[in-house]
């Protein structure tokens, strides 16, 4: 949550794909148990999407091309898990 409340994973988004991974091997009976943990945000009220619509109904034929066309960039300089395109982003 710290990450998240200092700006810290608005600047560097694999902050928030950290995972606890936690494995036990029995050699005698070989067998193998994993235990994975991931964190959550529990938002005190819910979120709740007030205005959910498919994106051919916000974004013209060139506004998807422009995506299309940046997306793979995205992964070159630096790791980026997630992205987000904003209505209010768009020019």
């Amino acid at each position: 949550m710290e990450d998240i409340t200092s700006g810290k994973a608005e600047e560097d988004g694999a902050v928030l794909s950290r995972f606890l991974l936690i494995s036990f091997a029995d050699l005698k009976k070989w067998s193998f148990r994993y235990w994975f943990a991931f964190p959550a945000l529990v938002l005190d009220p819910p979120a709740t999407i007030l205005n959910l619509q498919p994106a051919s109904k916000i974004l013209t034929v060139e506004e998807v091309s422009i995506i299309r066309l940046l997306f793979p960039f995205l992964f070159i300089f630096r790791s980026i898990p997630f992205w987000l395109v904003s209505e209010e982003n768009l020019v």
